[in-house]
């Protein structure tokens, strides 16, 4: 085989591997947010240019953006919606936070509601065990900034008051090496490197 045609073959390909990668992401986020099943009981602006399930998955796809400015990201995300054929979609920067602010309830609660419901159907009978429904999160507090707000709503409220950590705070105490003598650390004599 020729050099031209290896590469039109392998650029054929390349478009078919995008084709199927896009059709595969559409059929997700039509799994996810099915366009007039979601928000069709909700009353919106007369005025909007877009569609709420698109603009959920606009959403969606910004929060995935791993760009420094957020402006950065929604521009990515306006290419990504149109290769994906999202047309509906909010077009401006300003307009679509407007969006999301404005409607954030009734945006959180349909999705909400189809999730919950979708858990349930895919859940099947393993949804429940004993009356009881399975979650499964991740508890960790290096993930949230602490906030006071966040140390309120996700902390224990006796959290580094309980007898274990105070015993721990006490033992700890007579090991740090301000105050303990037996253990005085020693200046080190800073390292010089050299390059040529």
């Amino acid at each position: 085989m020729s050099r031209r045609k290896r590469t039109q073959h392998a650029s054929r390909k390349r478009k078919q591997k995008q084709v199927e990668r896009r059709m595969l992401f559409n059929e997700v986020v039509g799994f996810l947010l099915p366009v007039g099943l979601l928000f069709s009981k909700e009353q919106f602006h007369g005025n909007i240019k877009w569609v709420p399930e698109q603009l959920a998955a606009q959403a969606m796809i910004w929060s995935w953006q791993d760009t420094k400015l957020v402006t950065d990201a929604f521009e990515k995300t306006l290419e990504i919606c149109a290769k994906l054929g999202l047309k509906d979609i909010a077009k401006s920067y300003t307009s679509f936070i407007n969006a999301l602010s404005e409607y954030r309830e009734t945006i959180r609660n349909g999705l909400r509601a189809h999730y919950q419901t979708q858990a349930e159907q895919i859940g099947g009978k393993y949804f429940r065990t004993n009356k009881w429904v399975l979650i499964g999160f991740d508890g960790s507090r290096a993930t949230a900034p602490r906030s006071i707000a966040n140390e309120k709503a996700f902390c224990a409220p006796n959290y580094g008051h309980s007898n274990k950590a105070k015993y721990g705070k006490k033992k700890s105490k007579g090991l740090r090496r301000k105050r303990n003598a037996a253990h005085k650390t020693e200046p080190q004599e800073p390292q010089v490197w050299i390059t040529m």
